[in-house]
């Protein structure tokens, strides 16, 4: 006997799978993107890190970078779309040249606020 619940958990998990491991991109447009960089100003009190958005001279990745007391986290793996948006298949974060990849920008965020919150910054 068919069941659609089965089937469709099935086929949302192979989904999820395959954006995780980079054979499926994900798209993200320039709002969404510009609500990553202020959620990432706006994490801490202002003066106590700094948030760089940039595009690399090859024009292929696009890069968030954090950096405070001496520490460097980095959101890497944005592929750039000619449409105006971004789509990515292996986003990666870089904390002091540890890299985790993950499989979406909630996730990153989390990691760059519990590094950096382990360091001492306050929210």
């Amino acid at each position: 006997m068919y069941d659609k619940r089965a089937s469709a958990k099935k086929i949302s998990q192979r989904h999820i799978e395959s954006r995780f491991f980079g054979m499926m991109k994900d798209f993200i447009g320039n709002q969404q993107l510009s609500r990553v960089v202020k959620r990432l100003e706006w994490m801490f009190k202002k003066g106590q890190h700094t948030v760089r958005s940039y595009v690399d001279r090859s024009n292929t990745y696009k890069h968030i970078e954090v950096n405070a007391l001496g520490s460097s986290a980095k959101i890497e793996g944005v592929l750039v779309n000619p449409k105006g948006g971004f789509s990515y298949a292996n986003l990666v974060v870089d904390i002091d040249g540890s890299k985790t990849k993950i499989s979406d920008f909630d996730q990153a965020v989390e990691l760059i606020y519990q590094h950096f919150s382990d360091l001492g910054l306050k929210g």
